[in-house]
C-alpha cells in the first residue's frame, strides 16, 4: 500500500497547493476574493477547476460563506423562529440524498455539505434547550447521520476522499462534543490540555496557513526520504504539525489578533442566546425534573461557567 494511499491529504500532488497569480483569470480572482469560486461556474458557464483556486483549501470558506448568508436571511425572515427554517432546509437536503445522490462537488452546500453545519447547530440547540423532544431529536439526527455516512464501508478504502468521509468526521465530532460536554470545565482546567486550548484560540490562523506549510514539507520529505508508514507517522506528520503551529502563531500575533473582538464574558455569551435565537420554550427552572436526562438547567450552567471564568481570572 503506497504512502499516497495511506496519507492522501499529505502526499497527493493534485490539486496543487498554490497557483501562480498570473495564471488566474480576472473572473476567477473575483471568485477567489468573494469566496464564490466553487459555485461561480453555475452563473458564468465555466466549470470549476482546482487550478483557478489561489489557495486550494479556501473551498471550505466558500461553503462557510454560504451558510452565513443563508442563516442571515433566515434570521431576517423569521427572527426568533429560526429553528423551523433550519430543520426544513436540513430535511430537504437530506431527502435529496435518499432519493438519489446529487453531484457532491457542485460547489453549493445543497450537494450535502449543509449537513456538516446541521450537525453543529444540532449540538448548539441541544445545549440551550432542555426539553425531552429536543434531546431525543438531536440524538436521532446525529445517529442517522453517522449511520448514513457508514452505509458503504468500501468508500473508506479508496484513495480519494468522498463526502462519506466528510460526513463521518462531522457527525463523529458532533457526537464527541455532545458526550464530553459535561466535563468541559474539568478539561478546561487541566494543565496538560492548555497547549490545545492555545491552538484553539488561534485555530483560524492555523487553518489559513496550514496548506501552504504542509504541502512543501511533505513533498520534500517524500522525494528525499520516501513515504513509508513509519517515517510519515514519526517524522513527516510531526514536522508538518510543528511548522504549521509556529507559522499559525505568527499569523495570529501579527494579523488575526488585530481584528479580534475583545473577549466576551462567558455568561454574557450564553444568556442572550435564548432570547435572540430560540423559541421561548427553553428552560423550566422551576421544574428541573422535566429536563432531558443528565441536563443542567441553563441558569445553573451559566452560573457554573461564570464561576469557572472568575476562578481563571483570579489565577
Amino acid at each position: 500500500m503506497t504512502a499516497e494511499r495511506l496519507f492522501p491529504g499529505i502526499y497527493t500532488q493534485t490539486p496543487p497547493a498554490i497557483t501562480y497569480p498570473t495564471e488566474i483569470a480576472p473572473i476567477h480572482w473575483f471568485g477567489n476574493l468573494s469566496l464564490t469560486e466553487t459555485w461561480l461556474g453555475h452563473v458564468t458557464g465555466r466549470p470549476f477547476e482546482w487550478k483557478n483556486m489561489f489557495l486550494v483549501h479556501a473551498w471550505t470558506l466558500c461553503y462557510e460563506e454560504q451558510f452565513y448568508f443563508v442563516v442571515g436571511i433566515f434570521l431576517l425572515m423569521a427572527g426568533t423562529r429560526l429553528l423551523p427554517l433550519l430543520v426544513g432546509t436540513t430535511l430537504i437536503i437530506a431527502a435529496r440524498w435518499f432519493l438519489g445522490s446529487p453531484n457532491i462537488n457542485s460547489g453549493s452546500f445543497f450537494d450535502g455539505r449543509w449537513l456538516f453545519f446541521a450537525a453543529g447547530f444540532a449540538v448548539f440547540y441541544d445545549q440551550v434547550r432542555a426539553d425531552r423532544i429536543t434531546w431525543l431529536a438531536v440524538r436521532a439526527f446525529l445517529f442517522l447521520g453517522l449511520a448514513w455516512s457508514l452505509r458503504n464501508p468500501s468508500v473508506f478504502l479508496q484513495r480519494t476522499a468522498g463526502i462519506e468521509q466528510e460526513w463521518l468526521l462531522a457527525f463523529g465530532f458532533a457526537w464527541i462534543i455532545l458526550l464530553l460536554h459535561r466535563w468541559d470545565q474539568q478539561m478546561a482546567s487541566m494543565r496538560i490540555l492548555r497547549p490545545l486550548a492555545v491552538c484553539g484560540v488561534m485555530c483560524y490562523s492555523i487553518y489559513l496557513v496550514h496548506w501552504t506549510v504542509v504541502k512543501p514539507i511533505a513533498t520534500a520529505m517524500f522525494h528525499n526520504w520516501g513515504g513509508s508508514f513509519l517515517f510519515t507517522l514519526l517524522v513527516t506528520i510531526p514536522a508538518c504539525l510543528v511548522a504549521t503551529v509556529l507559522v499559525g502563531l505568527l499569523f495570529h500575533l501579527f494579523v488575526e489578533r488585530r481584528f479580534m473582538s475583545a473577549p466576551v464574558p462567558l455568561r454574557s455569551r450564553l444568556d442572550p442566546l435564548p432570547a435572540a435565537m430560540i423559541e421561548p420554550q427553553l428552560v423550566n427552572t422551576a421544574a428541573p425534573s422535566s429536563a432531558a436526562p443528565g441536563r443542567k438547567p441553563l441558569s445553573l450552567l451559566s452560573k457554573s461557567l461564570a464561576s469557572a471564568e472568575a476562578e481563571q481570572s483570579n489565577r
